[in-house]
């Protein structure tokens, strides 16, 4: 089901236009692992058509076409919005995905857990400070004590934001010269968070195991000034790590000349273009995972179970018209 209202307008003889639109789009019948009693002697869900999950939010796109003596340009943006919420999950209200959590009347796939607070650097910050583990020491994770009842256990986990990105945009850029030709295109989004399985697995706090290289900025007494936790066996407070999702990607640039003239008329042959294309070109990123756009399931959009880096690859060509 979906619903939209929009405007368009064009201005200076069609140098610039601009499209704004609210939409609204509501999903039924959405396929999600439902749970089932472990008396079935299964522990997978049932995969049923049993959600239901509402779209809505802002789109705005232009196009500006200037023009510099021989130089012609179209600059186009975009920039939309999404504000998700989960209106039905069968006949459940809140259903678990991979540390994230569903819940009827909130956005799908949020985050969920306890609330970093730092790290503790003394024996008399773990003594004072609210139970979390008996086994907690200087150097470990602490965890925020949210209903203030002395003690951090599930009731003090919470939502920790969002799995999927809240907003998207990309530029295209086209220009042509004489017989030069360019063309650039690029996206990004934010306002999400990501749970990285790869991240995760290099920065285990406990075993033997490789590890990340930002594991050597772990605690310890002469590097207190850092918030990766120390590294103990069977540590007792293991975090997790959620990294920003915000990003921006080149995706393609690519640069052509074009060839004419009487030469090409004689071999019957209207014109001759060579260019050059690269491709998956820069993405600017904070993620220490490979694809901070990467595919992931209903019930868990930010969590990366891991994916190919993409390719940088580039192209050269010749077109030929005749």
């Amino acid at each position: 089901i979906t619903s939209s209202v929009g405007v368009d307008l064009e201005l200076w003889d069609g140098k610039l236009d601009f499209t704004a639109e609210y939409y609204s789009n509501t999903s039924e019948d959405v396929l999600i692992d439902l749970p089932i009693p472990l008396s079935n002697g299964s522990l997978a869900g049932l995969t049923t058509n049993a959600g239901s999950i509402k779209n809505s939010g802002i789109e705005l796109s232009g196009n500006w076409r200037p023009s510099i003596g021989d130089l012609k340009l179209t600059i186009s943006p975009n920039f939309y919005t999404v504000q998700n919420e989960v209106l039905e999950i069968g006949n459940l209200d809140i259903i678990s995905g991979t540390g994230a959590r569903s819940e009827v009347g909130q956005p799908i796939g949020q985050h969920y857990g306890w609330v970093y607070e730092g790290i503790f650097q003394t024996a008399q910050e773990v003594a004072e400070a609210p139970s979390q583990n008996p086994n907690t020491a200087p150097g470990d994770v602490r965890f925020a004590d949210l209903n203030d009842d002395g003690i951090v256990d599930d009731a003090d986990r919470q939502y920790l934001g969002s799995g999927m990105p809240t907003y998207y945009y990309g530029l295209n850029i086209s220009a042509n010269f004489r017989s030069f030709d360019f063309t650039s295109f690029g996206q990004g989004s934010g306002g999400n968070l990501i749970n990285s399985n790869l991240y995760r697995g290099l920065m285990p706090t406990s075993g033997f195991t490789n590890w990340h290289e930002d594991i050597l900025n772990r605690w310890t007494p002469q590097n207190t000034n850092t918030d990766v936790p120390r590294v103990v066996i069977n540590d007792p407070n293991r975090p997790g790590w959620l990294q920003s999702g915000n990003y921006f990607r080149i995706n393609t640039i690519s640069l052509g000349y074009t060839l004419d003239g009487n030469f090409l008329r004689k071999i019957r042959m209207q014109s001759a273009r060579v260019y050059v294309t690269m491709q998956n070109v820069y993405t600017f990123s904070a993620y220490e995972g490979y694809n901070p756009d990467f595919q992931a399931g209903i019930l868990n959009p930010g969590f990366d179970f891991g994916t190919f880096p993409r390719p940088t690859t580039t192209m050269v060509g010749v077109q030929l018209k005749f």
